[in-house]
């Protein structure tokens, strides 16, 4: 029996050409069945290398945030120190809860800077403290009056310095936070 390629009808379709596959054995099953594995094969390690692609991308966005979260945590101290010129001791804490993770996000370099700025803003906040104690008494001792002296005095090389900091800390947070390097 032959094959009626050109018949519309499902039923004479399927009545005309179960006999040619049916005769044709399990030669052409298992060819085409061989010929899709490769095909198949492709597919999923395509499937499976943009799934990779992907997965890479979003580590690579967490770990994005997760630095700028600790640039943004050092940048706000600097600006509150900026803008007041004193530094609360909840800024302080605030400070610290957002650069806790620096530990496991940043190297050595990018950590001995935040030790350093943490500790000049202790010295800041302790040295306000310090002077505000003493302002508006009169009659100092004159140890009390070299003690305020020399604290107005660390308390301006402290400003200055942590004024110096905000434009310094673009360059020591870039090599982390450049988007080229992540996209």
């Amino acid at each position: 029996m032959t094959c009626g390629l050109f018949v519309f009808t499902t039923a004479t379709v399927a009545n005309q050409c179960a006999p040619c596959v049916a005769n044709s054995g399990p030669g052409i099953v298992q060819t085409v069945s061989a010929l899709l594995v490769p095909f198949v094969a492709i597919g999923a390690a395509v499937i499976a290398f943009n799934q990779f692609r992907v997965a890479r991308q979003k580590l690579k966005l967490d770990l994005f945030e997760k630095r700028y979260a600790v640039f943004a945590a050092v940048r706000h101290a600097l600006s509150v120190v900026m803008r007041e010129a004193k530094f609360k001791i909840e800024e302080l804490y605030e400070f610290r809860a957002g650069t806790a993770d620096a530990y496991f996000l940043f190297d050595k370099k990018v950590l001995d800077y935040l030790d350093e700025v943490d500790k000049n803003l202790v010295r800041f906040h302790t040295t306000g403290l310090q002077l505000s104690g003493l302002q508006g008494r009169r009659g100092l001792s004159e140890e009390e009056e070299r003690r305020r002296v020399k604290a107005v005095d660390s308390e301006g090389e402290l400003l200055t310095w942590l004024m110096d900091q905000l434009p310094r800390l673009r360059k020591q947070f870039a090599p982390y936070l450049a988007f080229g390097k992540w996209v």
